[in-house]
């Protein structure tokens, strides 16, 4: 169980993420990374916190305000920028793979059944 300061560092991302504020999440995030990057690493990918942005533009955002940032060096070393570059990446996969999803599902209505297509009690493929 996160410990209370861990816990209000990550709501405080969550709802960053869930409001679009990419500017103001990164700001956030910059230096928990700093201070201790494996834990809250850690804590990115397990809360899944960038996939609650829930847009390939955010995430491409983060990237670039994470990690190339305008006129700074990026505070993270190498081997830690890679490896926030490749979970980058897979985010944007999967952001990619939900947007195909809802794009080849959107006009599919298996949420509302049609009466005359529903199954009746008498229907011999209703199991009992």
């Amino acid at each position: 169980m996160p410990k209370p300061k861990t816990a209000s560092h990550i709501d405080q991302l969550r709802q960053l993420a869930s409001s679009g504020n990419t500017e103001a999440f990164v700001e956030r995030l910059r230096p928990l990374l700093s201070d201790d990057f494996s834990r809250w690493f850690a804590e990115l990918k397990v809360q899944k916190l960038i996939g609650q942005f829930r847009s390939k533009a955010h995430i491409e955002t983060i990237r670039d305000l994470l990690l190339q940032p305008e006129g700074k060096k990026t505070p993270l070393q190498r081997a830690e920028a890679e490896a926030v570059g490749h979970h980058l990446d897979v985010c944007l996969f999967f952001q990619d793979l939900y947007d195909y999803i809802d794009a080849q599902t959107a006009a599919l209505s298996c949420r509302v059944g049609h009466p005359a297509t529903a199954l009746s009690r008498n229907d011999p493929l209703v199991l009992r």
